[in-house]
């Protein structure tokens, strides 16, 4: 009967993750980038932004991103992250709202990010 050690164990163990982590984050990423791009389209990121009379500075403001973050999200070179997905779509259903897309440029300017994000997350509940 042949005997292992714990620490024989753990190091097998811990190749075995590597091995794994090698071969599936390459895979997890690419479903990741697919489910995302399923979830909002790079275009529909533009015509959020547009909609809501928003430039790209602005728009990222939102989200606490710099401009070029925004403007790979719109070329699709680069995906929002989960509670930036959530928040895109929440900022969708408020778009619908004519109130929000005359204001939401001027609440930004005025009253700061924290006013605007009020506003857009109050009226994707309506």
């Amino acid at each position: 009967m042949t005997t292992v050690s714990p620490v024989e164990d753990d190091q097998e163990a811990l190749l075995d993750a590597n091995y794994m982590l090698t071969w599936t984050k390459p895979r997890l990423s690419i479903w990741l980038a697919m489910i995302v791009e399923v979830l909002v389209n790079k275009n529909d990121i533009a015509d959020l932004r547009k909609r809501l009379g928003l430039n790209q500075t602005e728009f990222g403001n939102l989200f606490g991103v710099h401009p070029m973050t925004v403007s790979k999200w719109e070329r699709g070179t680069l995906f929002p992250n989960h509670y930036q997905l959530a928040l895109i779509q929440e900022f969708a259903q408020a778009a619908k709202s004519k109130e929000v897309r005359d204001t939401i440029g001027a609440v930004l300017v005025g009253a700061g990010i924290a006013a605007a994000l009020y506003l857009l997350l109050k009226h994707s509940r309506n």
